[in-house]
């Protein structure tokens, strides 16, 4: 069993791990797409465009989504990464409150216990640097 400080670290490192591989994958993904357009024979319609275009659409956007982030102040960042963090809280507390219901073991619990109390430690301290923030 992990102590909290053992378990903070923990999912910490999990997270670095996540945002490391989200990295790797929309480098890849753009690899893709622009493997793909060149590979693409010229005026080429069908069937094969039309699948491609979803994905392509929703690669498009997330990578719009984080240059327009790039271009975000400091205390915007701040702001969305606060919000971020209570959204997180919220479906943190239902796993906690579900979980209860349902008769989760112990251990599990204690684990959902322990994250509640780090996220909210988290938004607290994410609030208190918001708000002294100049505006």
């Amino acid at each position: 069993p992990l102590d909290e400080v053992q378990y903070e670290a923990f999912i910490d490192a999990l997270q670095t791990g996540v945002d490391k591989t989200r990295a790797k994958l929309d480098k890849a993904e753009l690899a893709l797409r622009e493997h793909q357009a060149a590979e693409a024979p010229k005026g080429e319609s069908g069937s094969n465009d039309e699948a491609i275009d979803p994905a392509k659409l929703a690669i498009e956007k997330a990578m719009a989504a984080r240059a327009a982030e790039a271009e975000l102040s400091p205390e915007e960042k701040a702001r969305q990464q606060r919000e971020r963090l209570e959204q997180r809280l919220v479906k943190a507390k239902e796993r906690l409150a579900s979980g209860q219901a349902a008769g989760e073991e112990d251990k599990i619990l204690e684990a959902l216990t322990a994250t509640v109390a780090r996220l909210e430690e988290k938004v607290a301290a994410a609030s208190e640097d918001t708000s002294k923030e100049p505006n």
